[in-house]
């Protein structure tokens, strides 16, 4: 029997689902820009300290600081000849609000690279980092690739270390995991796990490329590390 749209409707609405939207192309940034002569280097890892820090980004360091540090991770990016990866035009850090004494910026390094930043009395006390850093470098968690391993088997292996609080009833199919005894928080904008496709109606509902799409969703999409609670 096919399923009806008040059935789809029924089990995207019980999964918190959505067919997914066609990505949009990035515009590239407006000329002139000027491209470099260095090739891109080979992705290599960066390593998250759940507490402390994102790579060279670290909880307690002056805003000053940490913008000058994404500065220079801009102007090494102006360096290399990498046509698929424009330059991204705009501001370097955008304020976007932020209550009870905490500001919160985002930072485009590049189209692909985006920091998420919480400032409270001019330090950083949460640094989140966005999956499509992958183009660049691999952040690792506890030497695993955070933002290639699927979402239970990561949280699995972080509940080993310190006890969760998941924002949802299934822990398979949550959207926000905070660890905060490690200082570690994760979220992707929706979940993925294989056991929906037991639902016949989510299977038919999401085949072929809309499956693929959707699949994304079993990895987490950013990783961000603040001062852990004791």
């Amino acid at each position: 029997m096919e399923p009806t749209e008040e059935m789809l409707a029924r089990i995207r609405g019980r999964y918190g689902l959505e067919p997914p939207k066609a990505r949009e192309e990035r515009p590239a940034p407006p000329a002139p820009l000027r491209r470099g002569s260095r090739r891109p280097p080979e992705p290599r890892a960066v390593e998250i300290l759940p507490g402390r820090a994102v790579g060279a980004l670290a909880l307690g360091m002056a805003r000053e600081e940490l913008e000058a540090a994404l500065a220079r991770r801009r102007a090494a990016e102006a360096e290399l000849d990498d046509p698929a990866a424009p330059l991204y035009p705009g501001p370097l850090g955008l304020d976007y609000g932020g209550c009870g004494g905490v500001e919160s910026v985002r930072y485009f390094v590049t189209p692909y690279e985006l920091y998420l930043v919480d400032y409270e009395g001019g330090r950083a006390v949460s640094i989140g980092v966005q999956r499509d850093v992958l183009a660049r470098y691999v952040p690792t968690l506890y030497g695993v690739s955070v933002f290639e391993t699927h979402a239970e088997e990561l949280v699995a292996r972080l509940k080993a270390r310190g006890p969760c609080t998941c924002g949802g009833p299934d822990e398979e199919l949550g959207c926000a995991y905070t660890f905060e005894t490690l200082g570690l928080s994760l979220w992707r904008e929706r979940a993925f796990h294989p056991k929906l496709l037991e639902d016949g109606a989510f299977a038919q509902a999401f085949r072929g490329e809309l499956l693929e799409e959707e699949m994304r969703y079993w990895y987490f999409e950013i990783v961000s590390v603040h001062r852990p609670k004791k």
